[in-house]
């Protein structure tokens, strides 16, 4: 990152390479010899075969994501703690006696500092994060996980290449006549923002609105429960590329037809 920001403000623009993608141009080589001399080479071969996209964060966007990864970490350390309380409260239990623990100091100091943290987050890019959750399902932590790793969706011409990008593209593994009765996604994408959207459908499959109707149509197909919402989380990742590009609010199909798209 650093050295992004110093080639930016030397008016170079940074190009950022998936290694998966160099990994598998240095596989050509059938001799396996690895130097930074030929690392270089593959790298700037990949670049001009248009591989990588352009580095454009901010100090605004780096801020915002680092806000955002904090509030996942405290909410990771929160489980963590509460866990421990519970353990500790069942010793207690067996052995008749309460033991010492500051759990529950730390876990007032955590959600003390968690709350600090999404007043911050509410602060950047307001419009943005208002327009996205008008999406069911979508709160104010996933619309500002979604600004803070996308940045800008006109990074994304089509939906599908945002799907790609939450790694939650369908993996399709097939020889001779072997095919997967259930796709399994590739997982290789951004974490954070599949997690959040895998929430975000939990929450909007249980109320009445079309991803429940999708969702729905997709359990009596016969799809397992995280089929279904897998299926459902590419439909919602299509909406948010269409409502952020367009700018428009989230509005509920009038017919509420049902989309046959998998």
């Amino acid at each position: 990152m650093l050295l992004c920001m110093r080639a930016t403000e030397m008016n170079f623009t940074p190009i950022l390479i998936n290694p998966l993608i160099t990994n598998k141009y240095s596989q050509r080589n059938i001799r396996k010899t690895k130097t930074d001399k030929i690392d270089a080479r593959i790298i700037r071969y990949s670049a001009m075969q248009g591989e990588g996209y352009e580095w454009k964060e901010t100090a605004q966007t780096l801020t915002l994501k680092h806000l955002v990864r904090e509030r996942e970490y405290l909410a990771k350390l929160e489980w963590i703690m509460r866990a421990r309380g519970m353990s500790i409260r069942d010793k207690s239990t067996a052995i008749r006696e309460q033991l010492p623990t500051s759990t529950k100091d730390i876990l007032d100091c955590i959600e003390q500092s968690m709350k600090g943290v999404e007043r911050q987050i509410r602060q950047y890019r307001k419009e943005e994060q208002t327009l996205l959750q008008t999406i069911p399902g979508i709160g104010p932590l996933t619309a500002a996980a979604c600004i803070s790793e996308i940045q800008d969706i006109r990074r994304f011409k089509q939906s599908k290449h945002l799907i790609a990008f939450m790694g939650i593209d369908p993996k399709v593994h097939q020889s001779g006549s072997s095919i997967d009765k259930y796709r399994k996604i590739s997982k290789r994408g951004n974490t954070i923002l599949r997690t959040r959207l895998y929430n975000a459908c939990s929450v909007a499959v249980l109320h009445d609105n079309q991803f429940q109707d999708y969702f729905k149509q997709k359990k009596d197909q016969g799809k397992p429960y995280r089929v279904a919402l897998v299926a459902t989380m590419n439909k919602m990742a299509r909406v948010i590329h269409s409502v952020w590009t367009n700018g428009i609010p989230y509005r509920e199909p009038t017919n509420r037809i049902i989309s046959k798209e998998a």
